[in-house]
């Protein structure tokens, strides 16, 4: 759980980097509007937190929370790899591009999509914590689990602007993506105890 989470957090800041930088420097080059663009993107990952975010975590506690976090992050994933449709040339489309205000639509549409799906990952992965790991190690647990996100914070913004201007935002979102498929093998490679699993159902 721990190494696959570290991977699919660091994942989320180079993923929020990117976004931050792609719509900067291309959807939003030169435009004045360019700050109001960026804040779309924090809006729209914020928003599903206040409209979901206690509920979800009362049907993340009800519901077996290894098969969510593996659902979560196969979606999470499908997501990303949509986003990459925006950046490359469309056969279909006159100039090959959809318009400015397609391409921001479809950008908010998949973040706010992506948030949603964090706020039923997020508290599972809480709950997981205490059902595998037993009461005297639990604060270790918790404590390991603080040091990944504070080293994602301080890495993945860095890796997410090396790779933006190194590889491109199309192999840029590949690594996000596969960033959750990492963590979905290391979570399915979960074993949580029978008891754990029929409790979790209630």
């Amino acid at each position: 759980l721990w190494s696959g989470q570290a991977v699919s957090v660091t994942g989320d800041y180079v993923f929020r980097t990117m976004l931050v930088l792609w719509t900067t420097t291309v959807l939003a080059r030169g435009q004045s509007w360019a700050p109001l663009a960026v804040s779309g993107v924090l809006l729209a990952s914020s928003v599903p937190t206040f409209l979901l975010g206690p509920a979800a975590g009362v049907f993340a506690d009800r519901w077996e929370k290894r098969l969510i976090m593996m659902r979560m992050d196969v979606l999470r994933a499908v997501f990303v790899m949509l986003l990459i449709l925006v950046t490359i040339p469309l056969p279909f489309l006159a100039d090959g591009r959809l318009p400015i205000v397609w391409q921001l639509g479809a950008l908010y549409s998949i973040v706010f999509l992506m948030s949603l799906c964090d706020q039923f990952f997020n508290p599972s992965n809480m709950a997981l914590i205490s059902h595998i790991v037993e009461g005297p190690d639990q604060p270790r647990a918790s404590g390991l689990n603080q040091v990944t996100g504070n080293l994602a914070l301080v890495v993945g913004p860095a890796l997410g602007a090396v790779l933006f201007f190194s590889v491109g935002i199309q192999w840029a979102f590949v690594f996000d993506a596969l960033s959750f498929v990492v963590s979905f093998v290391a979570i399915r490679a979960i074993h949580v105890p029978p008891v754990t699993m029929q409790d979790s159902l209630i």
